[in-house]
């Protein structure tokens, strides 16, 4: 509760950063934190339970998207920086 934020703009109320921790019946914990407002990169970390210790590490945009940043913003300009990062997703819905 300490991390989460709800906010109210415009008439809507939505969550600008939030965390949170699911046990599942066996035990298993996965912890989530996500902030909106805190940049145009996602980060997922595994780790070991016992140890604490990194298993995997997965992030987005990959060095692939980030290489084409500057093509899209030469053809788009004024489309809204996160835009960008996410075109990969985008073509693929079409």
């Amino acid at each position: 509760k300490e991390y989460s934020s709800l906010q109210t703009l415009g008439g809507f109320t939505d969550f600008d950063r939030l965390k949170f921790k699911i046990v599942t019946k066996d035990g298993v914990e996965i912890n989530v934190a996500a902030d909106r407002c805190g940049g145009d990169d996602s980060v997922g970390i595994v780790t070991d339970a016992q140890t604490g210790a990194e298993l995997a590490r997965y992030s987005m945009p990959d060095e692939e998207t980030v290489a084409n940043i500057p093509t899209l913003q030469s053809k788009y300009g004024d489309a809204m920086p996160y835009f960008f990062t996410q075109d990969p997703d985008y073509l693929k819905l079409k």
